[in-house]
């Protein structure tokens, strides 16, 4: 049985579920990560929650993606229905950054918007429909090396995607990386990695956002805050 241990990739300490180091007196970092992610067990990641809650317009694009695969050589297990889902996704969403948005829509409420206010949106939202046509999905919270060195606020959120190692995924786990905001996607990921593409760093990985526990961007902004606190302080 395959299992990874969440850690702060950055500094080396270990996750507990619930990760509260003071960052400031009344700036705590609130994010309730997966301790322990079984890569065999997927039902926690198969599941709607509720941020991926995606109301019946997206469950008809769902429905809509499933009749066409159906009808074409595209396999449900093939890394082409992320491409077909990317696809749909930025044709019909806008762009439009808003750090007051940030992780306070469902993914209905984005959909029914046509925009989306960053990665967040764009991920629950390509979450909600990836796992409505079955597949499990990990969101995968980072930080940027950038901001670790003192530049300004830096994270992005990815999704692992399990394929089942079946279609055209070069990774026998089955499990790819997908950026639903730049539609990049690696078929070769370790899902056991703590660094990502371009110099991403984990630091947490959960089914839902809501969840675990993050509810606006000043929860990211904690979190990242922590982990560069908490690597200063490690240094001599």
């Amino acid at each position: 049985m395959v299992r990874m241990t969440l850690v702060w990739s950055v500094v080396g300490l270990m996750y507990a579920s619930n990760v509260g180091c003071a960052v400031h007196d009344d700036e705590r970092c609130p994010m309730q990560a997966e301790p322990e992610v079984d890569l065999h067990d997927l039902s926690r990641f198969e599941a709607l929650g509720p941020a991926t809650e995606p109301g019946d317009q997206l469950r008809t694009v769902a429905d809509q993606l499933r009749d066409s695969t159906n009808k074409s050589s595209t396999s449900l297990s093939d890394a082409r229905i992320i491409w077909a889902v990317d696809g749909v996704l930025h044709a019909h969403l806008k762009l439009v950054r808003d750090r007051d948005l940030v992780l306070t829509r469902t993914a209905r409420n984005v959909w029914s918007s046509g925009r989306a206010s960053g990665c967040h949106d764009l991920a629950i939202t390509a979450a909600s429909v990836l796992r409505m046509l079955g597949h499990p999905i990990i969101f995968v919270e980072t930080v940027h090396d950038s901001y670790l060195q003192g530049e300004s606020s830096h994270g992005h959120v990815f999704l692992e995607v399990w394929l089942g190692g079946q279609g055209s995924t070069q990774n026998e786990t089955g499990w790819v990386l997908y950026d639903p905001t730049n539609s990049k996607l690696w078929e070769d990921h370790d899902p056991t990695s703590l660094s990502l593409p371009s110099g991403y760093h984990v630091m947490g990985r959960y089914a839902d956002p809501w969840q675990a526990n993050l509810s606006g961007s000043h929860d990211l902004l904690a979190c990242m805050a922590e982990v560069r606190d908490a690597q200063g302080a490690d240094q001599p």
